[in-house]
């Protein structure tokens, strides 16, 4: 009897597992999960709600400016804002980049403005003075 005893993997079964691997990260990565909800940055000035933008609908380049004690402008790109210009002394709210994800915020103290990320199946309240 000649019975053969294979320890390991012929060079088809590699690749097919192979690819089988790449297949799932693929999928796993790119391909959308569950939506919970459109992305909503709600904007504060002075504690008060001054606000809201739908980060899901708005249409890049979208432009907010709030001509306040200190004027600032903020813009949306690919579903998430940004303060773009501050006229605050040390331009810290600037350097937070653009933000997106629910939880998410961005504050610029001296002109007493905020954005909070959330989806519209909950909320987050934020105050500052």
């Amino acid at each position: 009897m000649n019975k053969e005893i294979r320890s390991f993997a012929g060079r088809k079964e590699i690749w097919l597992i192979c690819l089988a691997v790449l297949v799932l990260s693929l999928i796993i990565f790119f391909f959308p999960r569950g939506k919970t909800g459109d992305i909503i940055a709600t904007v504060y000035y002075r504690s008060e709600e001054y606000t809201k933008i739908n980060l899901t609908q708005a249409k890049d380049g979208t432009i907010l400016k709030i001509q306040g004690d200190l004027p600032v402008i903020l813009k949306v790109k690919n579903h998430c804002i940004r303060f773009v210009d501050a006229q605050c002394p040390d331009k810290t709210c600037e350097g937070y980049g653009y933000i997106g994800s629910p939880g998410a915020q961005a504050i610029c103290l001296p002109a007493k403005v905020g954005i909070i990320i959330n989806n519209t199946s909950g909320g987050v309240d934020m105050t500052s003075e």
